[in-house]
C-alpha cells in the first residue's frame, strides 16, 4: 500500500470520526445540532472524498475541477445570498 495512500485514508477516517464525536457531544448536552455543523462536517466530508478519488485516478480533472468549481458556487452562492459577505 502507497504511503500517501494510507495518510490519506487516516486523514479522512479522522476528520468523520471529529465529525461524530463533535455531533454526539452536541447531543449529550442538549444542545441542538446546528446546521453550521452538519454543514461544515458534510463539506469536509465531501472534500475529501473528492481528494481522495482524484488521487486514487477514479474520477478525472475535468470532473474533480466541476466537482470544486460546483462546491465553490455554493459556497458564495450561499454566503452572497444572506448578505453576510463583508457585513459587521
Amino acid at each position: 500500500m502507497n504511503q500517501e495512500f494510507l495518510v490519506i485514508l487516516i486523514t479522512l477516517g479522522i476528520v468523520l470520526a471529529f465529525s461524530l464525536i463533535l455531533i454526539w457531544y452536541l447531543n449529550k448536552q442538549n444542545a441542538p445540532v446546528r446546521t453550521t455543523v452538519l454543514q461544515l462536517a458534510g463539506s469536509t466530508t465531501f472534500l475529501l472524498i473528492t481528494f481522495l478519488l482524484a488521487y486514487l485516478n477514479r474520477i478525472d480533472g475535468q470532473t474533480t475541477a466541476t466537482l470544486l468549481g460546483a462546491y465553490v458556487g455554493y459556497v458564495f452562492g450561499k454566503v452572497s445570498s444572506k448578505g453576510e459577505w463583508g457585513e459587521k
